[in-house]
């Protein structure tokens, strides 16, 4: 279960105030703690995260990475289509320069995913040259979301600490120079918006698409960064 302290979990009701819709807000104010459970939060622990290292290369964060995608899916709701090791057909279509077929999505190796993954997300993304603390934060938005949606909420979050940058989902000098100080807190508050924009049907809280059934466990994905 991951752990959060009082204080943190006012902080996220707080910033969630501006992205969510206005009865979701109330909702959650009536019953915060109901809703911390949903996400797996432990109310009242001692937090436990300045007592880990941060994991900062790229061998240490593909190992969460691939842990977080799992293995073969091929669930008609996922807009990714058929799915392994969180890679999907088109990306490995792209990563061998030849067409694939499901089933060579389906014996994927892990050896060659953690190759696709360096050379097609990892490195362009510059993932290496973001401050420690929200290095693995920051990849994992890249191999979940794509580059240019994790690279807006990188930027998002750089603006809510009061940096000048636009939001153009390219990263490059002034990202990197911006997100010099970004913390995972700002990252991580960005990043649930995100998800939350996907669920929503138009501006109506009870309306929502398809991407529904995923949110939960988007949302415990991106909350696991604080006790990983």
């Amino acid at each position: 279960m991951l752990t959060l302290t009082r204080e943190k979990l006012e902080d996220i009701l707080q910033r969630l105030e501006s992205i969510l819709p206005v009865q979701e807000v109330i909702k959650l104010h009536e019953d915060p703690e109901h809703w911390a459970g949903n996400l797996g939060v432990k109310q009242g622990a001692t937090e436990r995260r300045d007592e880990k290292m941060a994991k900062t290369t790229f061998e240490e964060i593909i190992e969460v990475v691939l842990k977080h995608e799992g293995g073969f899916v091929d669930d008609p709701d996922d807009r990714g289509g058929a799915t392994n090791l969180g890679i999907t057909q088109a990306t490995l279509s792209n990563f061998r320069e030849n067409d694939v077929s499901r089933e060579d999505v389906q014996n994927l190796t892990v050896e060659e995913a953690k190759e696709c993954y360096f050379e097609m997300f990892w490195k362009p993304s510059m993932a290496g040259q973001l401050p420690d603390e929200v290095r693995h934060l920051y990849f994992d938005m890249v191999v979940n979301h794509g580059q240019g949606n994790a690279v807006k909420i990188l930027q998002m979050a750089c603006k809510g600490q009061g940096d000048d940058i636009e939001v153009d989902g390219a990263v490059g000098p002034n990202t990197i120079k911006a997100a010099a100080d970004i913390t995972e807190w700002e990252l991580l508050v960005e990043r649930t918006g995100f998800y939350w924009n996907l669920v929503f049907d138009g501006s109506r809280y009870q309306k929502r698409n398809s991407q529904q059934k995923f949110i939960r466990g988007w949302l415990r994905r991106a909350f696991s960064f604080l006790e990983d």
